[in-house]
C-alpha cells in the first residue's frame, strides 16, 4: 500500500495510524485489517511481525521505534 498527496493532506497522519506509530483508544479508532485479522488495537512491534513496514517521510526524526530494538528498527 503507498499512500500520496498534497502535503498537509493527512497522509502523515494516516500512515502514523496504519503503522501502529499511533494508537487511538479503542472506542474512538476504526478498525485496521490484515489479512482478515484485526490489527487495531496492536502496537507498532506486533505489526511489525505481522508484516507491515513503515518509512515515514522525516526518515531522521521518525524512522525509530523507542520500544523496538536496534535490531528491529533496522
Amino acid at each position: 500500500l503507498g499512500i500520496a498527496g498534497i502535503s498537509g493532506n493527512g497522509q502523515s497522519e494516516l500512515a502514523a495510524l496504519i503503522s501502529g506509530e499511533t494508537v487511538l483508544p479503542r472506542e474512538k479508532s476504526d478498525r485496521i485489517f490484515m489479512m482478515g485479522k484485526d490489527v487495531g488495537a496492536l502496537d507498532a512491534a506486533a505489526r511489525r511481525r505481522l508484516g507491515f513496514a513503515f518509512v515515514p517521510e522525516e526518515r531522521l526524526g521518525r524512522g525509530a521505534v523507542p520500544e523496538m530494538s536496534l535490531v528491529l528498527n533496522s
